[in-house]
C-alpha cells in the first residue's frame, strides 16, 4: 500500500482569504461612506450651485470616499492586530508570573529538604524544630532523664517518652507595630490595595484584618478576598513592585522599615487589581 503524500499548509489559500476579507472591508467602508458624506456633499454642491453635480465632480467625490475606505478598513486590522498582540503580552506575563512562584515554591521545598531532620538523641545535644527553627529544649544524656523534643504537632504529650510537642503561633500584628505601619503609610500615593488570602493558610484571615486595620487608619483604600493560586503562595508577597506601581513601592518600603519581611512581583495582568498583598502560607510545607 503506497503512504500517503504528507498534506502541506496551504498559504496561498489563506492569503487569498485575508486579501478577500480585506476587500470587503473596503466595500462595506465605501458604501456607508458614499450613503452618508459623499450624499451630503452632493446635496450641499447641488444647492449651491444651483444645478446637478457633474460625473467629474462625482468622480472625484467617489475616489475620496474610496480612499478614505481604504484607511478605514487598515485601521480596523492594525487595532485587531493590536489588540491580539496585547492579549498575548498579558498571557506571557502570567505565564512568567507563575513560572516565578514555582521557582520559588521549588527553592523552598529543596531547602526543607535538606534541612528536615529528625531531633537529634545524642548525648549532650539540643532538639531544635526544624519547621520554625526554634530551639525547644535540650536533650539530656541517654537512659539518665527526660528526652523533650519537638515534631511539630499542634500540642499534646505523647506516652513513653516526654514529647512536648507546640504548633506554630498564628501570625499576627503587634499594637506597637500598628502604629508604626500606620505612621510610616501617611500621604499615600492613590490607588487600592487587594488583599488576597490564600487559601492554605490558616492565619491568613487574622493577619489580612490586621493589614485592613493598618490601611483604614492610614487612608489607603483596601478589600480583602481569598485566592487559591498554584502554586500556594508562601509568605507574603506585595504585587506591583517589580513593575514599579508607586503604591506597591511605597508600602513595600514601610513594611521593610518596620521589620515585615516581604518578596516584590509583578502585578499580575487584571485590570480591576492596582496593587495586591498576598498572604501566603506561613512555611512551604
Amino acid at each position: 500500500m503506497l503512504d500517503e503524500e504528507p498534506q502541506r499548509p496551504n498559504f496561498g489559500g489563506r492569503k487569498m482569504g485575508d486579501l478577500k476579507e480585506f476587500l470587503v472591508a473596503i466595500a462595506r467602508h465605501w458604501l456607508l461612506l458614499m450613503s452618508s458624506i459623499g450624499s451630503l456633499l452632493v446635496t450641499i454642491l447641488e444647492r449651491i450651485r444651483k444645478h446637478p453635480v457633474t460625473n467629474k465632480l462625482f468622480k472625484i467625490i467617489a475616489a475620496f470616499c474610496l480612499f478614505s475606505a481604504v484607511f478605514l478598513a487598515w485601521r480596523d486590522q492594525f487595532k485587531a492586530r493590536e489588540k491580539a498582540e496585547l492579549g498575548m503580552d498579558s498571557q506571557r506575563k502570567r505565564a512568567e508570573y507563575n513560572q516565578r512562584r514555582i521557582d520559588n515554591l521549588t527553592d523552598l521545598l529543596q531547602a526543607a529538604t535538606v534541612t528536615d531532620k529528625p531531633p537529634s538523641t545524642a548525648q549532650g545535644t539540643q532538639a531544635v524544630n526544624v519547621s520554625s527553627g526554634a530551639l525547644v529544649g535540650a536533650v539530656a544524656p541517654e537512659n539518665k532523664g527526660t528526652v523533650v523534643s519537638s515534631i511539630n504537632q499542634q500540642g499534646g504529650i505523647t506516652a513513653g517518652e516526654l514529647q512536648v510537642s507546640v504548633g506554630e503561633p498564628a501570625r499576627r500584628l503587634p499594637q506597637a507595630q500598628k502604629m508604626a505601619l500606620v505612621n510610616a503609610l501617611r500621604n499615600p500615593p492613590k490607588g487600592t490595595v487587594c488583599i488576597m488570602v490564600e487559601s492554605t493558610a490558616p492565619d491568613g484571615k487574622t493577619l489580612a484584618n490586621d493589614f485592613g486595620q493598618v490601611f483604614a487608619l492610614a487612608g489607603i483604600p483596601f478589600q480583602i478576598g481569598d485566592v487559591m493560586s498554584l502554586p500556594p503562595a508562601v509568605g507574603i508577597e506585595i504585587g506591583g513592585v517589580l513593575n514599579k506601581h508607586p503604591l506597591a513601592i511605597f508600602i513595600s518600603e514601610a513594611f521593610r522599615t518596620n521589620g515585615i519581611v516581604t518578596r516584590g512581583i509583578f502585578t499580575p495582568p487584571i485590570d480591576t487589581i492596582e496593587v495586591e498583598l498576598i498572604i501566603g502560607r506561613k512555611t512551604a510545607r
